[in-house]
């Protein structure tokens, strides 16, 4: 593994096609640059993930794989350990190393990578919560799911590309899984509890919903999403009542075109609100709320929690402020 300094990527980039003609080489992605960018001044880049590649074809050298990084530091005052693989070889050596790293179908699955590192023993201390089964990797993508969503601005925008690295959502699931464990347990309870209710709320939308309040109103939290999956002698009009009721009939999307009873996990996430606001400020249900009005509505916040806040906690856990 070689130290490369500024100085060493700048040299690097510019006897390749990037200095000689930037045409020919690869567009950088803006966020992927500021995201490496930021890993490395704040110390947290992780070295050794893949290599640097560089390939000598006739009179040029290209910039197989390692670009973005090589730019960050050359921007930057921060060297980086990293390893790099020189080769040579004709155009059609060059283009199988191309696409031995932009071949889509070489893409692993969140799943995959969850697997091959491993990461549920990581998390075996929580394996009571879970049952039989343990800490699975389908737990850990609905954490990381919640918390795209609150990244996302709850459901209303794209999920950026600096959330996806591996290193990112590692760091996400170290924060929110005490938050999730106390609310799978609240929800999950073998007490004769709706599955199909108790599976629509290990959804995105509720998922990370739930995260924030357990984090703000842990007591208060525990007593609504318990009553909202169990509906134990609850009086018409509380708002736990009524939410299961929602719940009950509702049907998830994927798209954003309201129809009777459908929901993204956008207009899910102003549901749990909706729902929220109202049994923490102890008032009755008189009217329910339909699909047209949520999807029409801005996310109008989490009473007794600090949503802008919790969000801000995540982005600095992965190094974007």
């Amino acid at each position: 593994m070689k130290t490369i300094t500024p100085d060493d990527a700048k040299a690097i980039l510019n006897d390749s096609i990037y200095g000689k003609n930037g045409d020919l080489q690869r567009k950088l992605k803006p966020a992927r640059l500021q995201l490496i960018s930021q890993w490395i001044e704040s110390d947290t880049y992780q070295s050794g993930i893949t290599p640097i590649e560089l390939f000598k074809c006739g009179n040029d050298s290209h910039i197989i794989n390692g670009q973005h990084r090589l730019v960050a530091v050359a921007n930057g005052d921060k060297p980086i350990k990293e390893n790099i693989i020189r080769s040579y070889g004709s155009d059609k050596q060059l283009r199988e190393r191309y696409s031995a790293y932009d071949n889509s179908a070489a893409s692993r699955t969140q799943h995959e990578i969850y697997k091959a590192f491993d990461w549920a023993k990581e998390y075996e201390d929580y394996d009571y919560v879970f049952g039989k089964a343990g800490v699975t990797v389908n737990q850990l993508s609905k954490i990381v799911a919640g918390a795209k969503f609150v990244l996302s601005n709850m459901g209303r925008t794209g999920e950026a590309s600096q959330y996806n690295s591996y290193y990112s959502q590692k760091k996400l699931i170290d924060f929110i899984m005490p938050l999730y464990c106390d609310y799978y347990l609240d929800i999950s309870s073998n007490d004769g509890r709706d599955k199909t209710i108790v599976n629509k709320l290990r959804g995105r939308g509720f998922v990370g919903t739930a995260a924030i309040t357990y984090k703000y109103q842990p007591e208060k939290a525990a007593i609504f999403w318990g009553n909202v999956s169990a509906d134990d002698r609850l009086r018409t009009g509380q708002p736990e009542k009524a939410f299961n009721k929602f719940l009950l009939v509702s049907n998830s999307i994927s798209g954003s075109n309201p129809k009777k009873n459908t929901y993204n996990a956008a207009t899910y996430g102003n549901a749990a609100a909706f729902y929220w606001n109202k049994f923490m400020a102890e008032q009755e249900i008189i009217k329910g709320i339909n699909s047209r009005s949520l999807y029409r509505k801005a996310h109008p916040g989490l009473r007794g929690c600090n949503t802008e806040q919790f969000k801000e906690d995540l982005l600095s856990l992965i190094g974007v402020v």
